[in-house]
């Protein structure tokens, strides 16, 4: 599907809609760190330069919610930690 994206045959907001969706229910870590590598990418060339603010609080939202889950496997910390500061968009969040 990011293929699609890429060329220009799916739509980019839908498929960032479907990623943050997802984020809470994955269980791999690379493939989430890869999740969150398209969200960044998608937020930063794909996106409308105005929704840039908007969609990087929602997804440092949707990873501080994945953070606050008690049966958060360790393993996947590494992925959220790692891309969390990529999603910096407000001065509350630091």
């Amino acid at each position: 599907m990011w293929n699609e994206v890429i060329d220009l045959q799916f739509s980019a907001m839908k498929y960032f809609d479907m990623l943050v969706a997802q984020l809470k229910f994955e269980t791999v870590d690379q493939i989430l760190a890869l999740m969150l590598d398209h969200l960044s990418t998608l937020i930063y060339s794909y996106l409308p330069t105005n929704l840039i603010e908007q969609k990087c609080k929602q997804v440092f939202s949707a990873i501080l919610d994945i953070f606050r889950d008690d049966s958060l496997d360790e393993y996947l910390m590494i992925p959220l930690v790692d891309n969390l500061f990529a999603f910096l968009a407000d001065f509350a969040h630091i």
